[in-house]
């Protein structure tokens, strides 16, 4: 598998732009698709150099093709906007380039991260907790255990930055299913 963590080949004179493209889940929700705009919109702007894009993907075989296409092209670099690498990332993602000619590449998965725990615990103290409150880690979830253990490596460290336990809950695949979802 052709994985990077940096994406920042050497670049010059005269060599195209690197191209990142930036792949998330499209959720039906507005508000979710606005803050991943906004935060594929911030990386253009602090680095105008890049050429970059967003796609949202959906479990759909035609989205994943369409990714694929984009990421043929030559030095660009697929930046899952996940926290942990469930199957889209491990599977979909990282074979289907391995099928491509070209130099595409695939960037790590944005978690377990200490910066994604600081943005939780702002966040969590920005709306309010209390000392009483509970905290539950609500995430998609994955069939696949190594990002299961990823959601529970980020409730461990949002834990131990909260000084209280930190729930982990799914709400479509993997276990504990989250207290809303159906059973």
């Amino acid at each position: 598998m052709r994985r990077t963590t940096d994406p920042e080949p050497a670049s010059g004179p005269g060599r195209a732009p690197l191209r990142l493209v930036a792949v998330t889940h499209g959720a039906a929700s507005a508000a979710n698709r606005r803050a991943i705009m906004r935060l594929v919109d911030g990386v253009a702007s602090a680095r105008p150099e890049l050429d970059v894009s967003i796609v949202f993907l959906d479990a759909r075989a035609d989205d994943l093709d369409r990714v694929l296409r984009t990421a043929s092209e030559p030095d660009a670099v697929i930046v899952p906007l996940v926290l942990s690498a469930g199957f889209h990332v491990r599977t979909g993602l990282a074979l289907g380039l391995d099928r491509l000619p070209g130099s595409a590449r695939l960037a790590s998965e944005l978690g377990p991260d200490e910066r994604i725990v600081d943005v939780l615990a702002d966040r969590l103290r920005a709306a309010g907790l209390g000392d009483g409150d509970a905290v539950l880690l609500a995430a998609a979830g994955s069939n696949d255990p190594r990002a299961v253990r990823e959601c529970f490596e980020v409730a461990r460290r949002l834990g131990q930055r909260l000084g209280r336990s930190a729930t982990v809950g799914f709400i479509a695949a993997g276990i504990p299913g989250c207290p809303t979802r159906s059973r």
